[in-house]
């Protein structure tokens, strides 16, 4: 984005997300087109939507743009109804096939928004607690055909909606940081599931992680983010508003919540993620949950503004599936991470190679029969 742009959509998106009271000033045609590629290619159309529905008429859009803009908020408070139905159809499925599950990011994050049909939503992501291999033997019975990776399978029940079951929420490329991450998963498992929340509209209920796991699970999330798909505003965002729900948390979750941060191995990149939120975003000190860190926290916010949401500009063409050309682009891009994060850099080259031996020995629907023994 061009500089006056940028700085001009980012006004916007703090006005309309409240952490700046002044709106901004008005901008010609041509910058208003390129705030909308910005908020499009953030995935925030819906959530600046809401601060232009506060501008003065003077200072709003150009009829074309805010035709386009009114449009494209309807298709995304039409499609996070039509998530909200799913979400509770899939989550009622599970339990009656007797799977406890609670709903990761997506739904459950939008909940903390003022409006949560304006949450540019994606998919559906479920967190089934009953191990991997009890989980692919239930999808493969519905769908034979289905594959998985190390931490998650697709599920595809709806035609219209994409489903991911998660075995584990996320994972460290570090082997023992995993451990350890993987026990405190499981150790959370059974309280997040029984967490129930109303969906907006009447959907009825589903089960959503609460606010002192989701801070350090979305951070987790972002982060994982940051070295594949990139990272876009939207999930910034979703973390602002996150931080909102979690100062209203009571003393003992917050301060373990910190402390997990902290036992995870996450504090530094915590405090990179404090650094972009207040400066990109305007996130106010009192809600940030580690002091702020200047260096790396720059470079993550660099990272942010030039990739967009899931890293459309960050040079891996993901249209070449999971070929060499796209190994070779993942792993340029990952060089690019290095010198800030020599660490994962290292160990997520071990998790390639680790998860490719993992896929191939369990993630193919259909495995090679076994060899008849020697007599």
């Amino acid at each position: 984005m061009e500089g006056n742009i940028q700085d001009k959509f980012l006004h916007l998106l703090r006005f309309s997300i409240g952490t700046s009271a002044t709106p901004p000033t008005c901008p010609t045609p041509q910058e208003w087109a390129g705030i909308y590629s910005a908020a499009e290619r953030h995935a925030v159309l819906g959530v600046c939507a809401c601060g232009i529905d506060r501008l003065p008429q003077e200072a709003r859009p150009p009829r074309p743009i805010a035709m386009k803009w009114a449009m494209a908020t309807v298709a995304i408070e039409r499609r996070n109804k039509l998530l909200n139905a799913r979400c509770v159809q899939l989550c009622d499925k599970l339990h009656a096939d007797g799977f406890a599950t609670c709903v990761l990011k997506g739904q459950g994050a939008a909940l903390n928004y003022p409006d949560p049909l304006r949450r540019q939503s994606g998919d559906i992501d479920a967190w089934v607690d009953g191990g991997h291999r009890r989980v692919m033997e239930y999808v493969r019975r519905s769908f034979p055909a289905e594959g998985a990776f190390y931490h998650h399978a697709h599920f595809p029940v709806f035609s219209d909606v994409s489903v991911e079951l998660h075995f584990t929420p996320s994972w460290m490329s570090n082997p023992l940081a995993d451990r350890r991450l993987q026990a405190w998963f499981s150790s959370k498992a059974k309280a997040m599931a029984a967490h129930m929340a109303s969906l907006p509209g009447g959907e009825g209920s589903i089960a959503v992680p609460t606010a002192g796991f989701n801070v350090v699970y979305m951070m987790l999330h972002i982060y994982r983010h940051l070295f594949s798909e990139g990272v876009g505003l939207r999930q910034l965002v979703d973390y602002y508003y996150l931080l909102k729900a979690f100062a209203d948390a009571d003393e003992s979750e917050r301060t373990a919540a910190i402390g997990d941060i902290r036992c995870l191995g996450l504090h530094r990149f915590a405090r990179a993620l404090m650094f972009v939120l207040g400066t990109v975003l305007g996130v106010p000190d009192g809600l940030l949950i580690a002091p702020p860190l200047r260096g790396s926290g720059s470079f993550v916010a660099d990272e942010v503004l030039r990739a967009g949401n899931f890293g459309r500009d960050n040079a891996i063409d993901r249209s070449q599936g999971r070929s060499l050309k796209y190994f070779r682009q993942k792993l340029l891009y990952r060089l690019h991470l290095a010198a800030h994060y020599p660490s994962e850099f290292c160990w997520g080259l071990y998790f390639t190679v680790w998860q490719k031996l993992w896929i191939k020995r369990y993630g193919y629907a259909e495995q090679k029969p076994a060899k008849s023994p020697k007599c």
